[in-house]
């Protein structure tokens, strides 16, 4: 079978077939390496720059922009110090991680051959870094020999440092006023500690607010049981930060067991960038996994981010009215690609967009490379209803498998360019409200449109044996 046969236009809400426009120029963003960033005002508190002699560093190099699928090489480097040539993780054996300062030049090449390329300098020794161990028998000063041992056992002193985090199950007893521990003060860069089994920050009690100061790190630490609720309070979240800090990065971290929303005015998050009255740049939440989120809870939330990175997260058990990715108002430049969101029932990706009257358009968004299957409601939601504006957005190479598909509200006129390219949608469709007939600038070109059982995709979304001439083409999978 060819692929043209698969090739229809969108479903309308009247149940008339859309007419495919011509995709035109797709907006590209150039490749560009967001993290590390070598432009940082204050480098030392931030995790790609500094690490404890003798212990591994490991740390993802952050892109934005470009076209799938990315090389990393790198050009300058310390003994031992490698870098996956497809992900861009960096891993640095511990046993080659001395004291001293070691340069480090990181060039991506991208699908069309444009490069970018940072270099940046790795301090390691002893000073500004903490320790925190849950097995110790008493709490100590926080270095590597004598270890915090609670959480409220962290001082002020550790603010420009960095935090190493031994396995055991840490909570914030001591810390929490009405759900809120503030964490402005202390250490910003939390780090599990290299070869332990993962450390668990139980957030029963509440949450962590980091402030407006920029540069952020969580890495390999499990936040679980994000279950503190306070009518009107923003609840069930894990990590809140203002939208002014930026130089933000999760990488491998466990969000698990979100309360949900118990009245309005609550915004559960387990990551929740909140409006903080300016914009911020350079965001990144990548290879985590979001387990068990309920009642109109997000995974991660965002206002007024700009060049946020969401990638490579699996994301599942999202309940009724669950959102695992949201762009609220006043955002842009985002890549949400090669995620994987399983069995959610909510709007699986969503961009509010901005209202009319706002003065800005929600813009340069580029959704691809995920899969993502759906028991219910919409896997990519755009608008909240015909008052909000969008401009650029991509939707483009994702697998899309039950539920809705692609649902979007208010494509009026004004609105767009929209581009659907190279999807598969699998007893799924596109869906125009108010107006049902979009007047805006949409144009879909080359989407698979197939059904369940006629054996294009298996029930993980992958093509099966007798369609995999379209790997490479269509779909979230990259050529084998």
């Amino acid at each position: 079978m060819t692929v043209t046969a698969y090739l229809k236009g969108p479903v309308n809400a009247d149940g008339t077939r859309h007419t495919l426009w011509p995709a035109g120029d797709m907006p590209y963003e150039p490749v560009e390496i967001i993290a590390p960033y070598d432009g940082l005002a204050n480098p030392s508190r931030n995790r790609y720059f500094v690490n404890y002699t003798g212990l591994e560093y490991k740390v993802p190099v952050i892109v934005y922009g470009g076209r799938l699928p990315f090389a990393f090489t790198l050009p300058t480097k310390p003994t031992n110090m490698t870098i996956d040539a497809t992900t861009g993780v960096i891993t640095w054996p511990g046993a080659d991680v001395t004291a001293g300062t070691h340069n480090v030049t990181c060039t991506v090449t991208d699908a069309v051959g444009n490069t970018d390329s940072v270099s940046w300098t790795i301090t390691v020794g002893t000073s500004g870094h903490y320790f925190i161990d849950a097995s110790v028998g008493a709490s100590g000063t926080g270095t590597l020999a004598s270890p915090f041992k609670a959480w409220s056992d962290i001082t002020t002193g550790t603010a420009n440092g960095m935090l190493w985090v031994r396995a055991g199950t840490y909570d914030l007893t001591g810390l929490v006023s009405s759900g809120v521990a503030t964490w402005t003060s202390k250490a910003r860069i939390l780090q599990a500690y290299p070869g332990d089994a993962q450390p668990i920050l139980d957030m029963t009690l509440g949450r962590l607010y980091f402030g407006t100061s920029p540069s952020f790190w969580a890495g390999g630490i499990k936040f679980d049981n994000l279950l503190y609720e306070s009518p009107g309070l923003a609840s069930s979240q894990a990590i809140l930060i203002e939208s002014n800090a930026g130089d933000f990065n999760v990488y491998n971290c466990t969000f698990n067991n979100n309360g949900g929303k118990a009245s309005a005015g609550e915004t559960p998050a387990p990551i929740y960038i909140s409006d903080g009255g300016a914009n911020g740049y350079r965001w990144s939440v990548t290879n985590c996994t979001f387990t068990n989120l309920t009642g109109e809870a997000y995974g991660f939330l965002g206002y007024r981010t700009f060049k946020a990175v969401i990638s490579n997260n699996t994301m599942t058990g999202f309940q009724s009215g669950s959102i695992p990715i949201g762009a609220k108002v006043h955002c842009g430049q985002w890549c949400v690609r090669q995620n994987t969101l399983n069995n959610t029932a909510g709007k699986g990706i969503w961009l509010y967009g901005f209202p009319l009257t706002g003065g800005f358009v929600t813009d340069l968004f580029f959704i691809e490379h995920n899969n993502i299957k759906q028991t219910s409601d919409q896997a990519v939601h755009m608008g909240e209803d015909s008052n909000m504006i969008f401009g650029r957005i991509v939707i483009r190479r994702n697998t899309i498998h039950g539920g809705c598909g692609v649902y979007i509200d208010g494509m009026v006129s004004g609105q767009g360019p929209i581009w659907m390219a190279d999807n598969i949608l699998q007893f799924s469709s596109i869906t125009f409200n108010s107006p049902s007939t979009p007047t805006g600038d949409f144009r879909g070109t080359g989407d698979i449109y197939t059904v369940s059982g006629d054996g294009t995709i298996d029930s993980s979304g992958d093509l099966t044996t007798a369609f995999q001439n379209l790997r490479g083409r269509f779909g979230y999978q990259m050529a084998s």
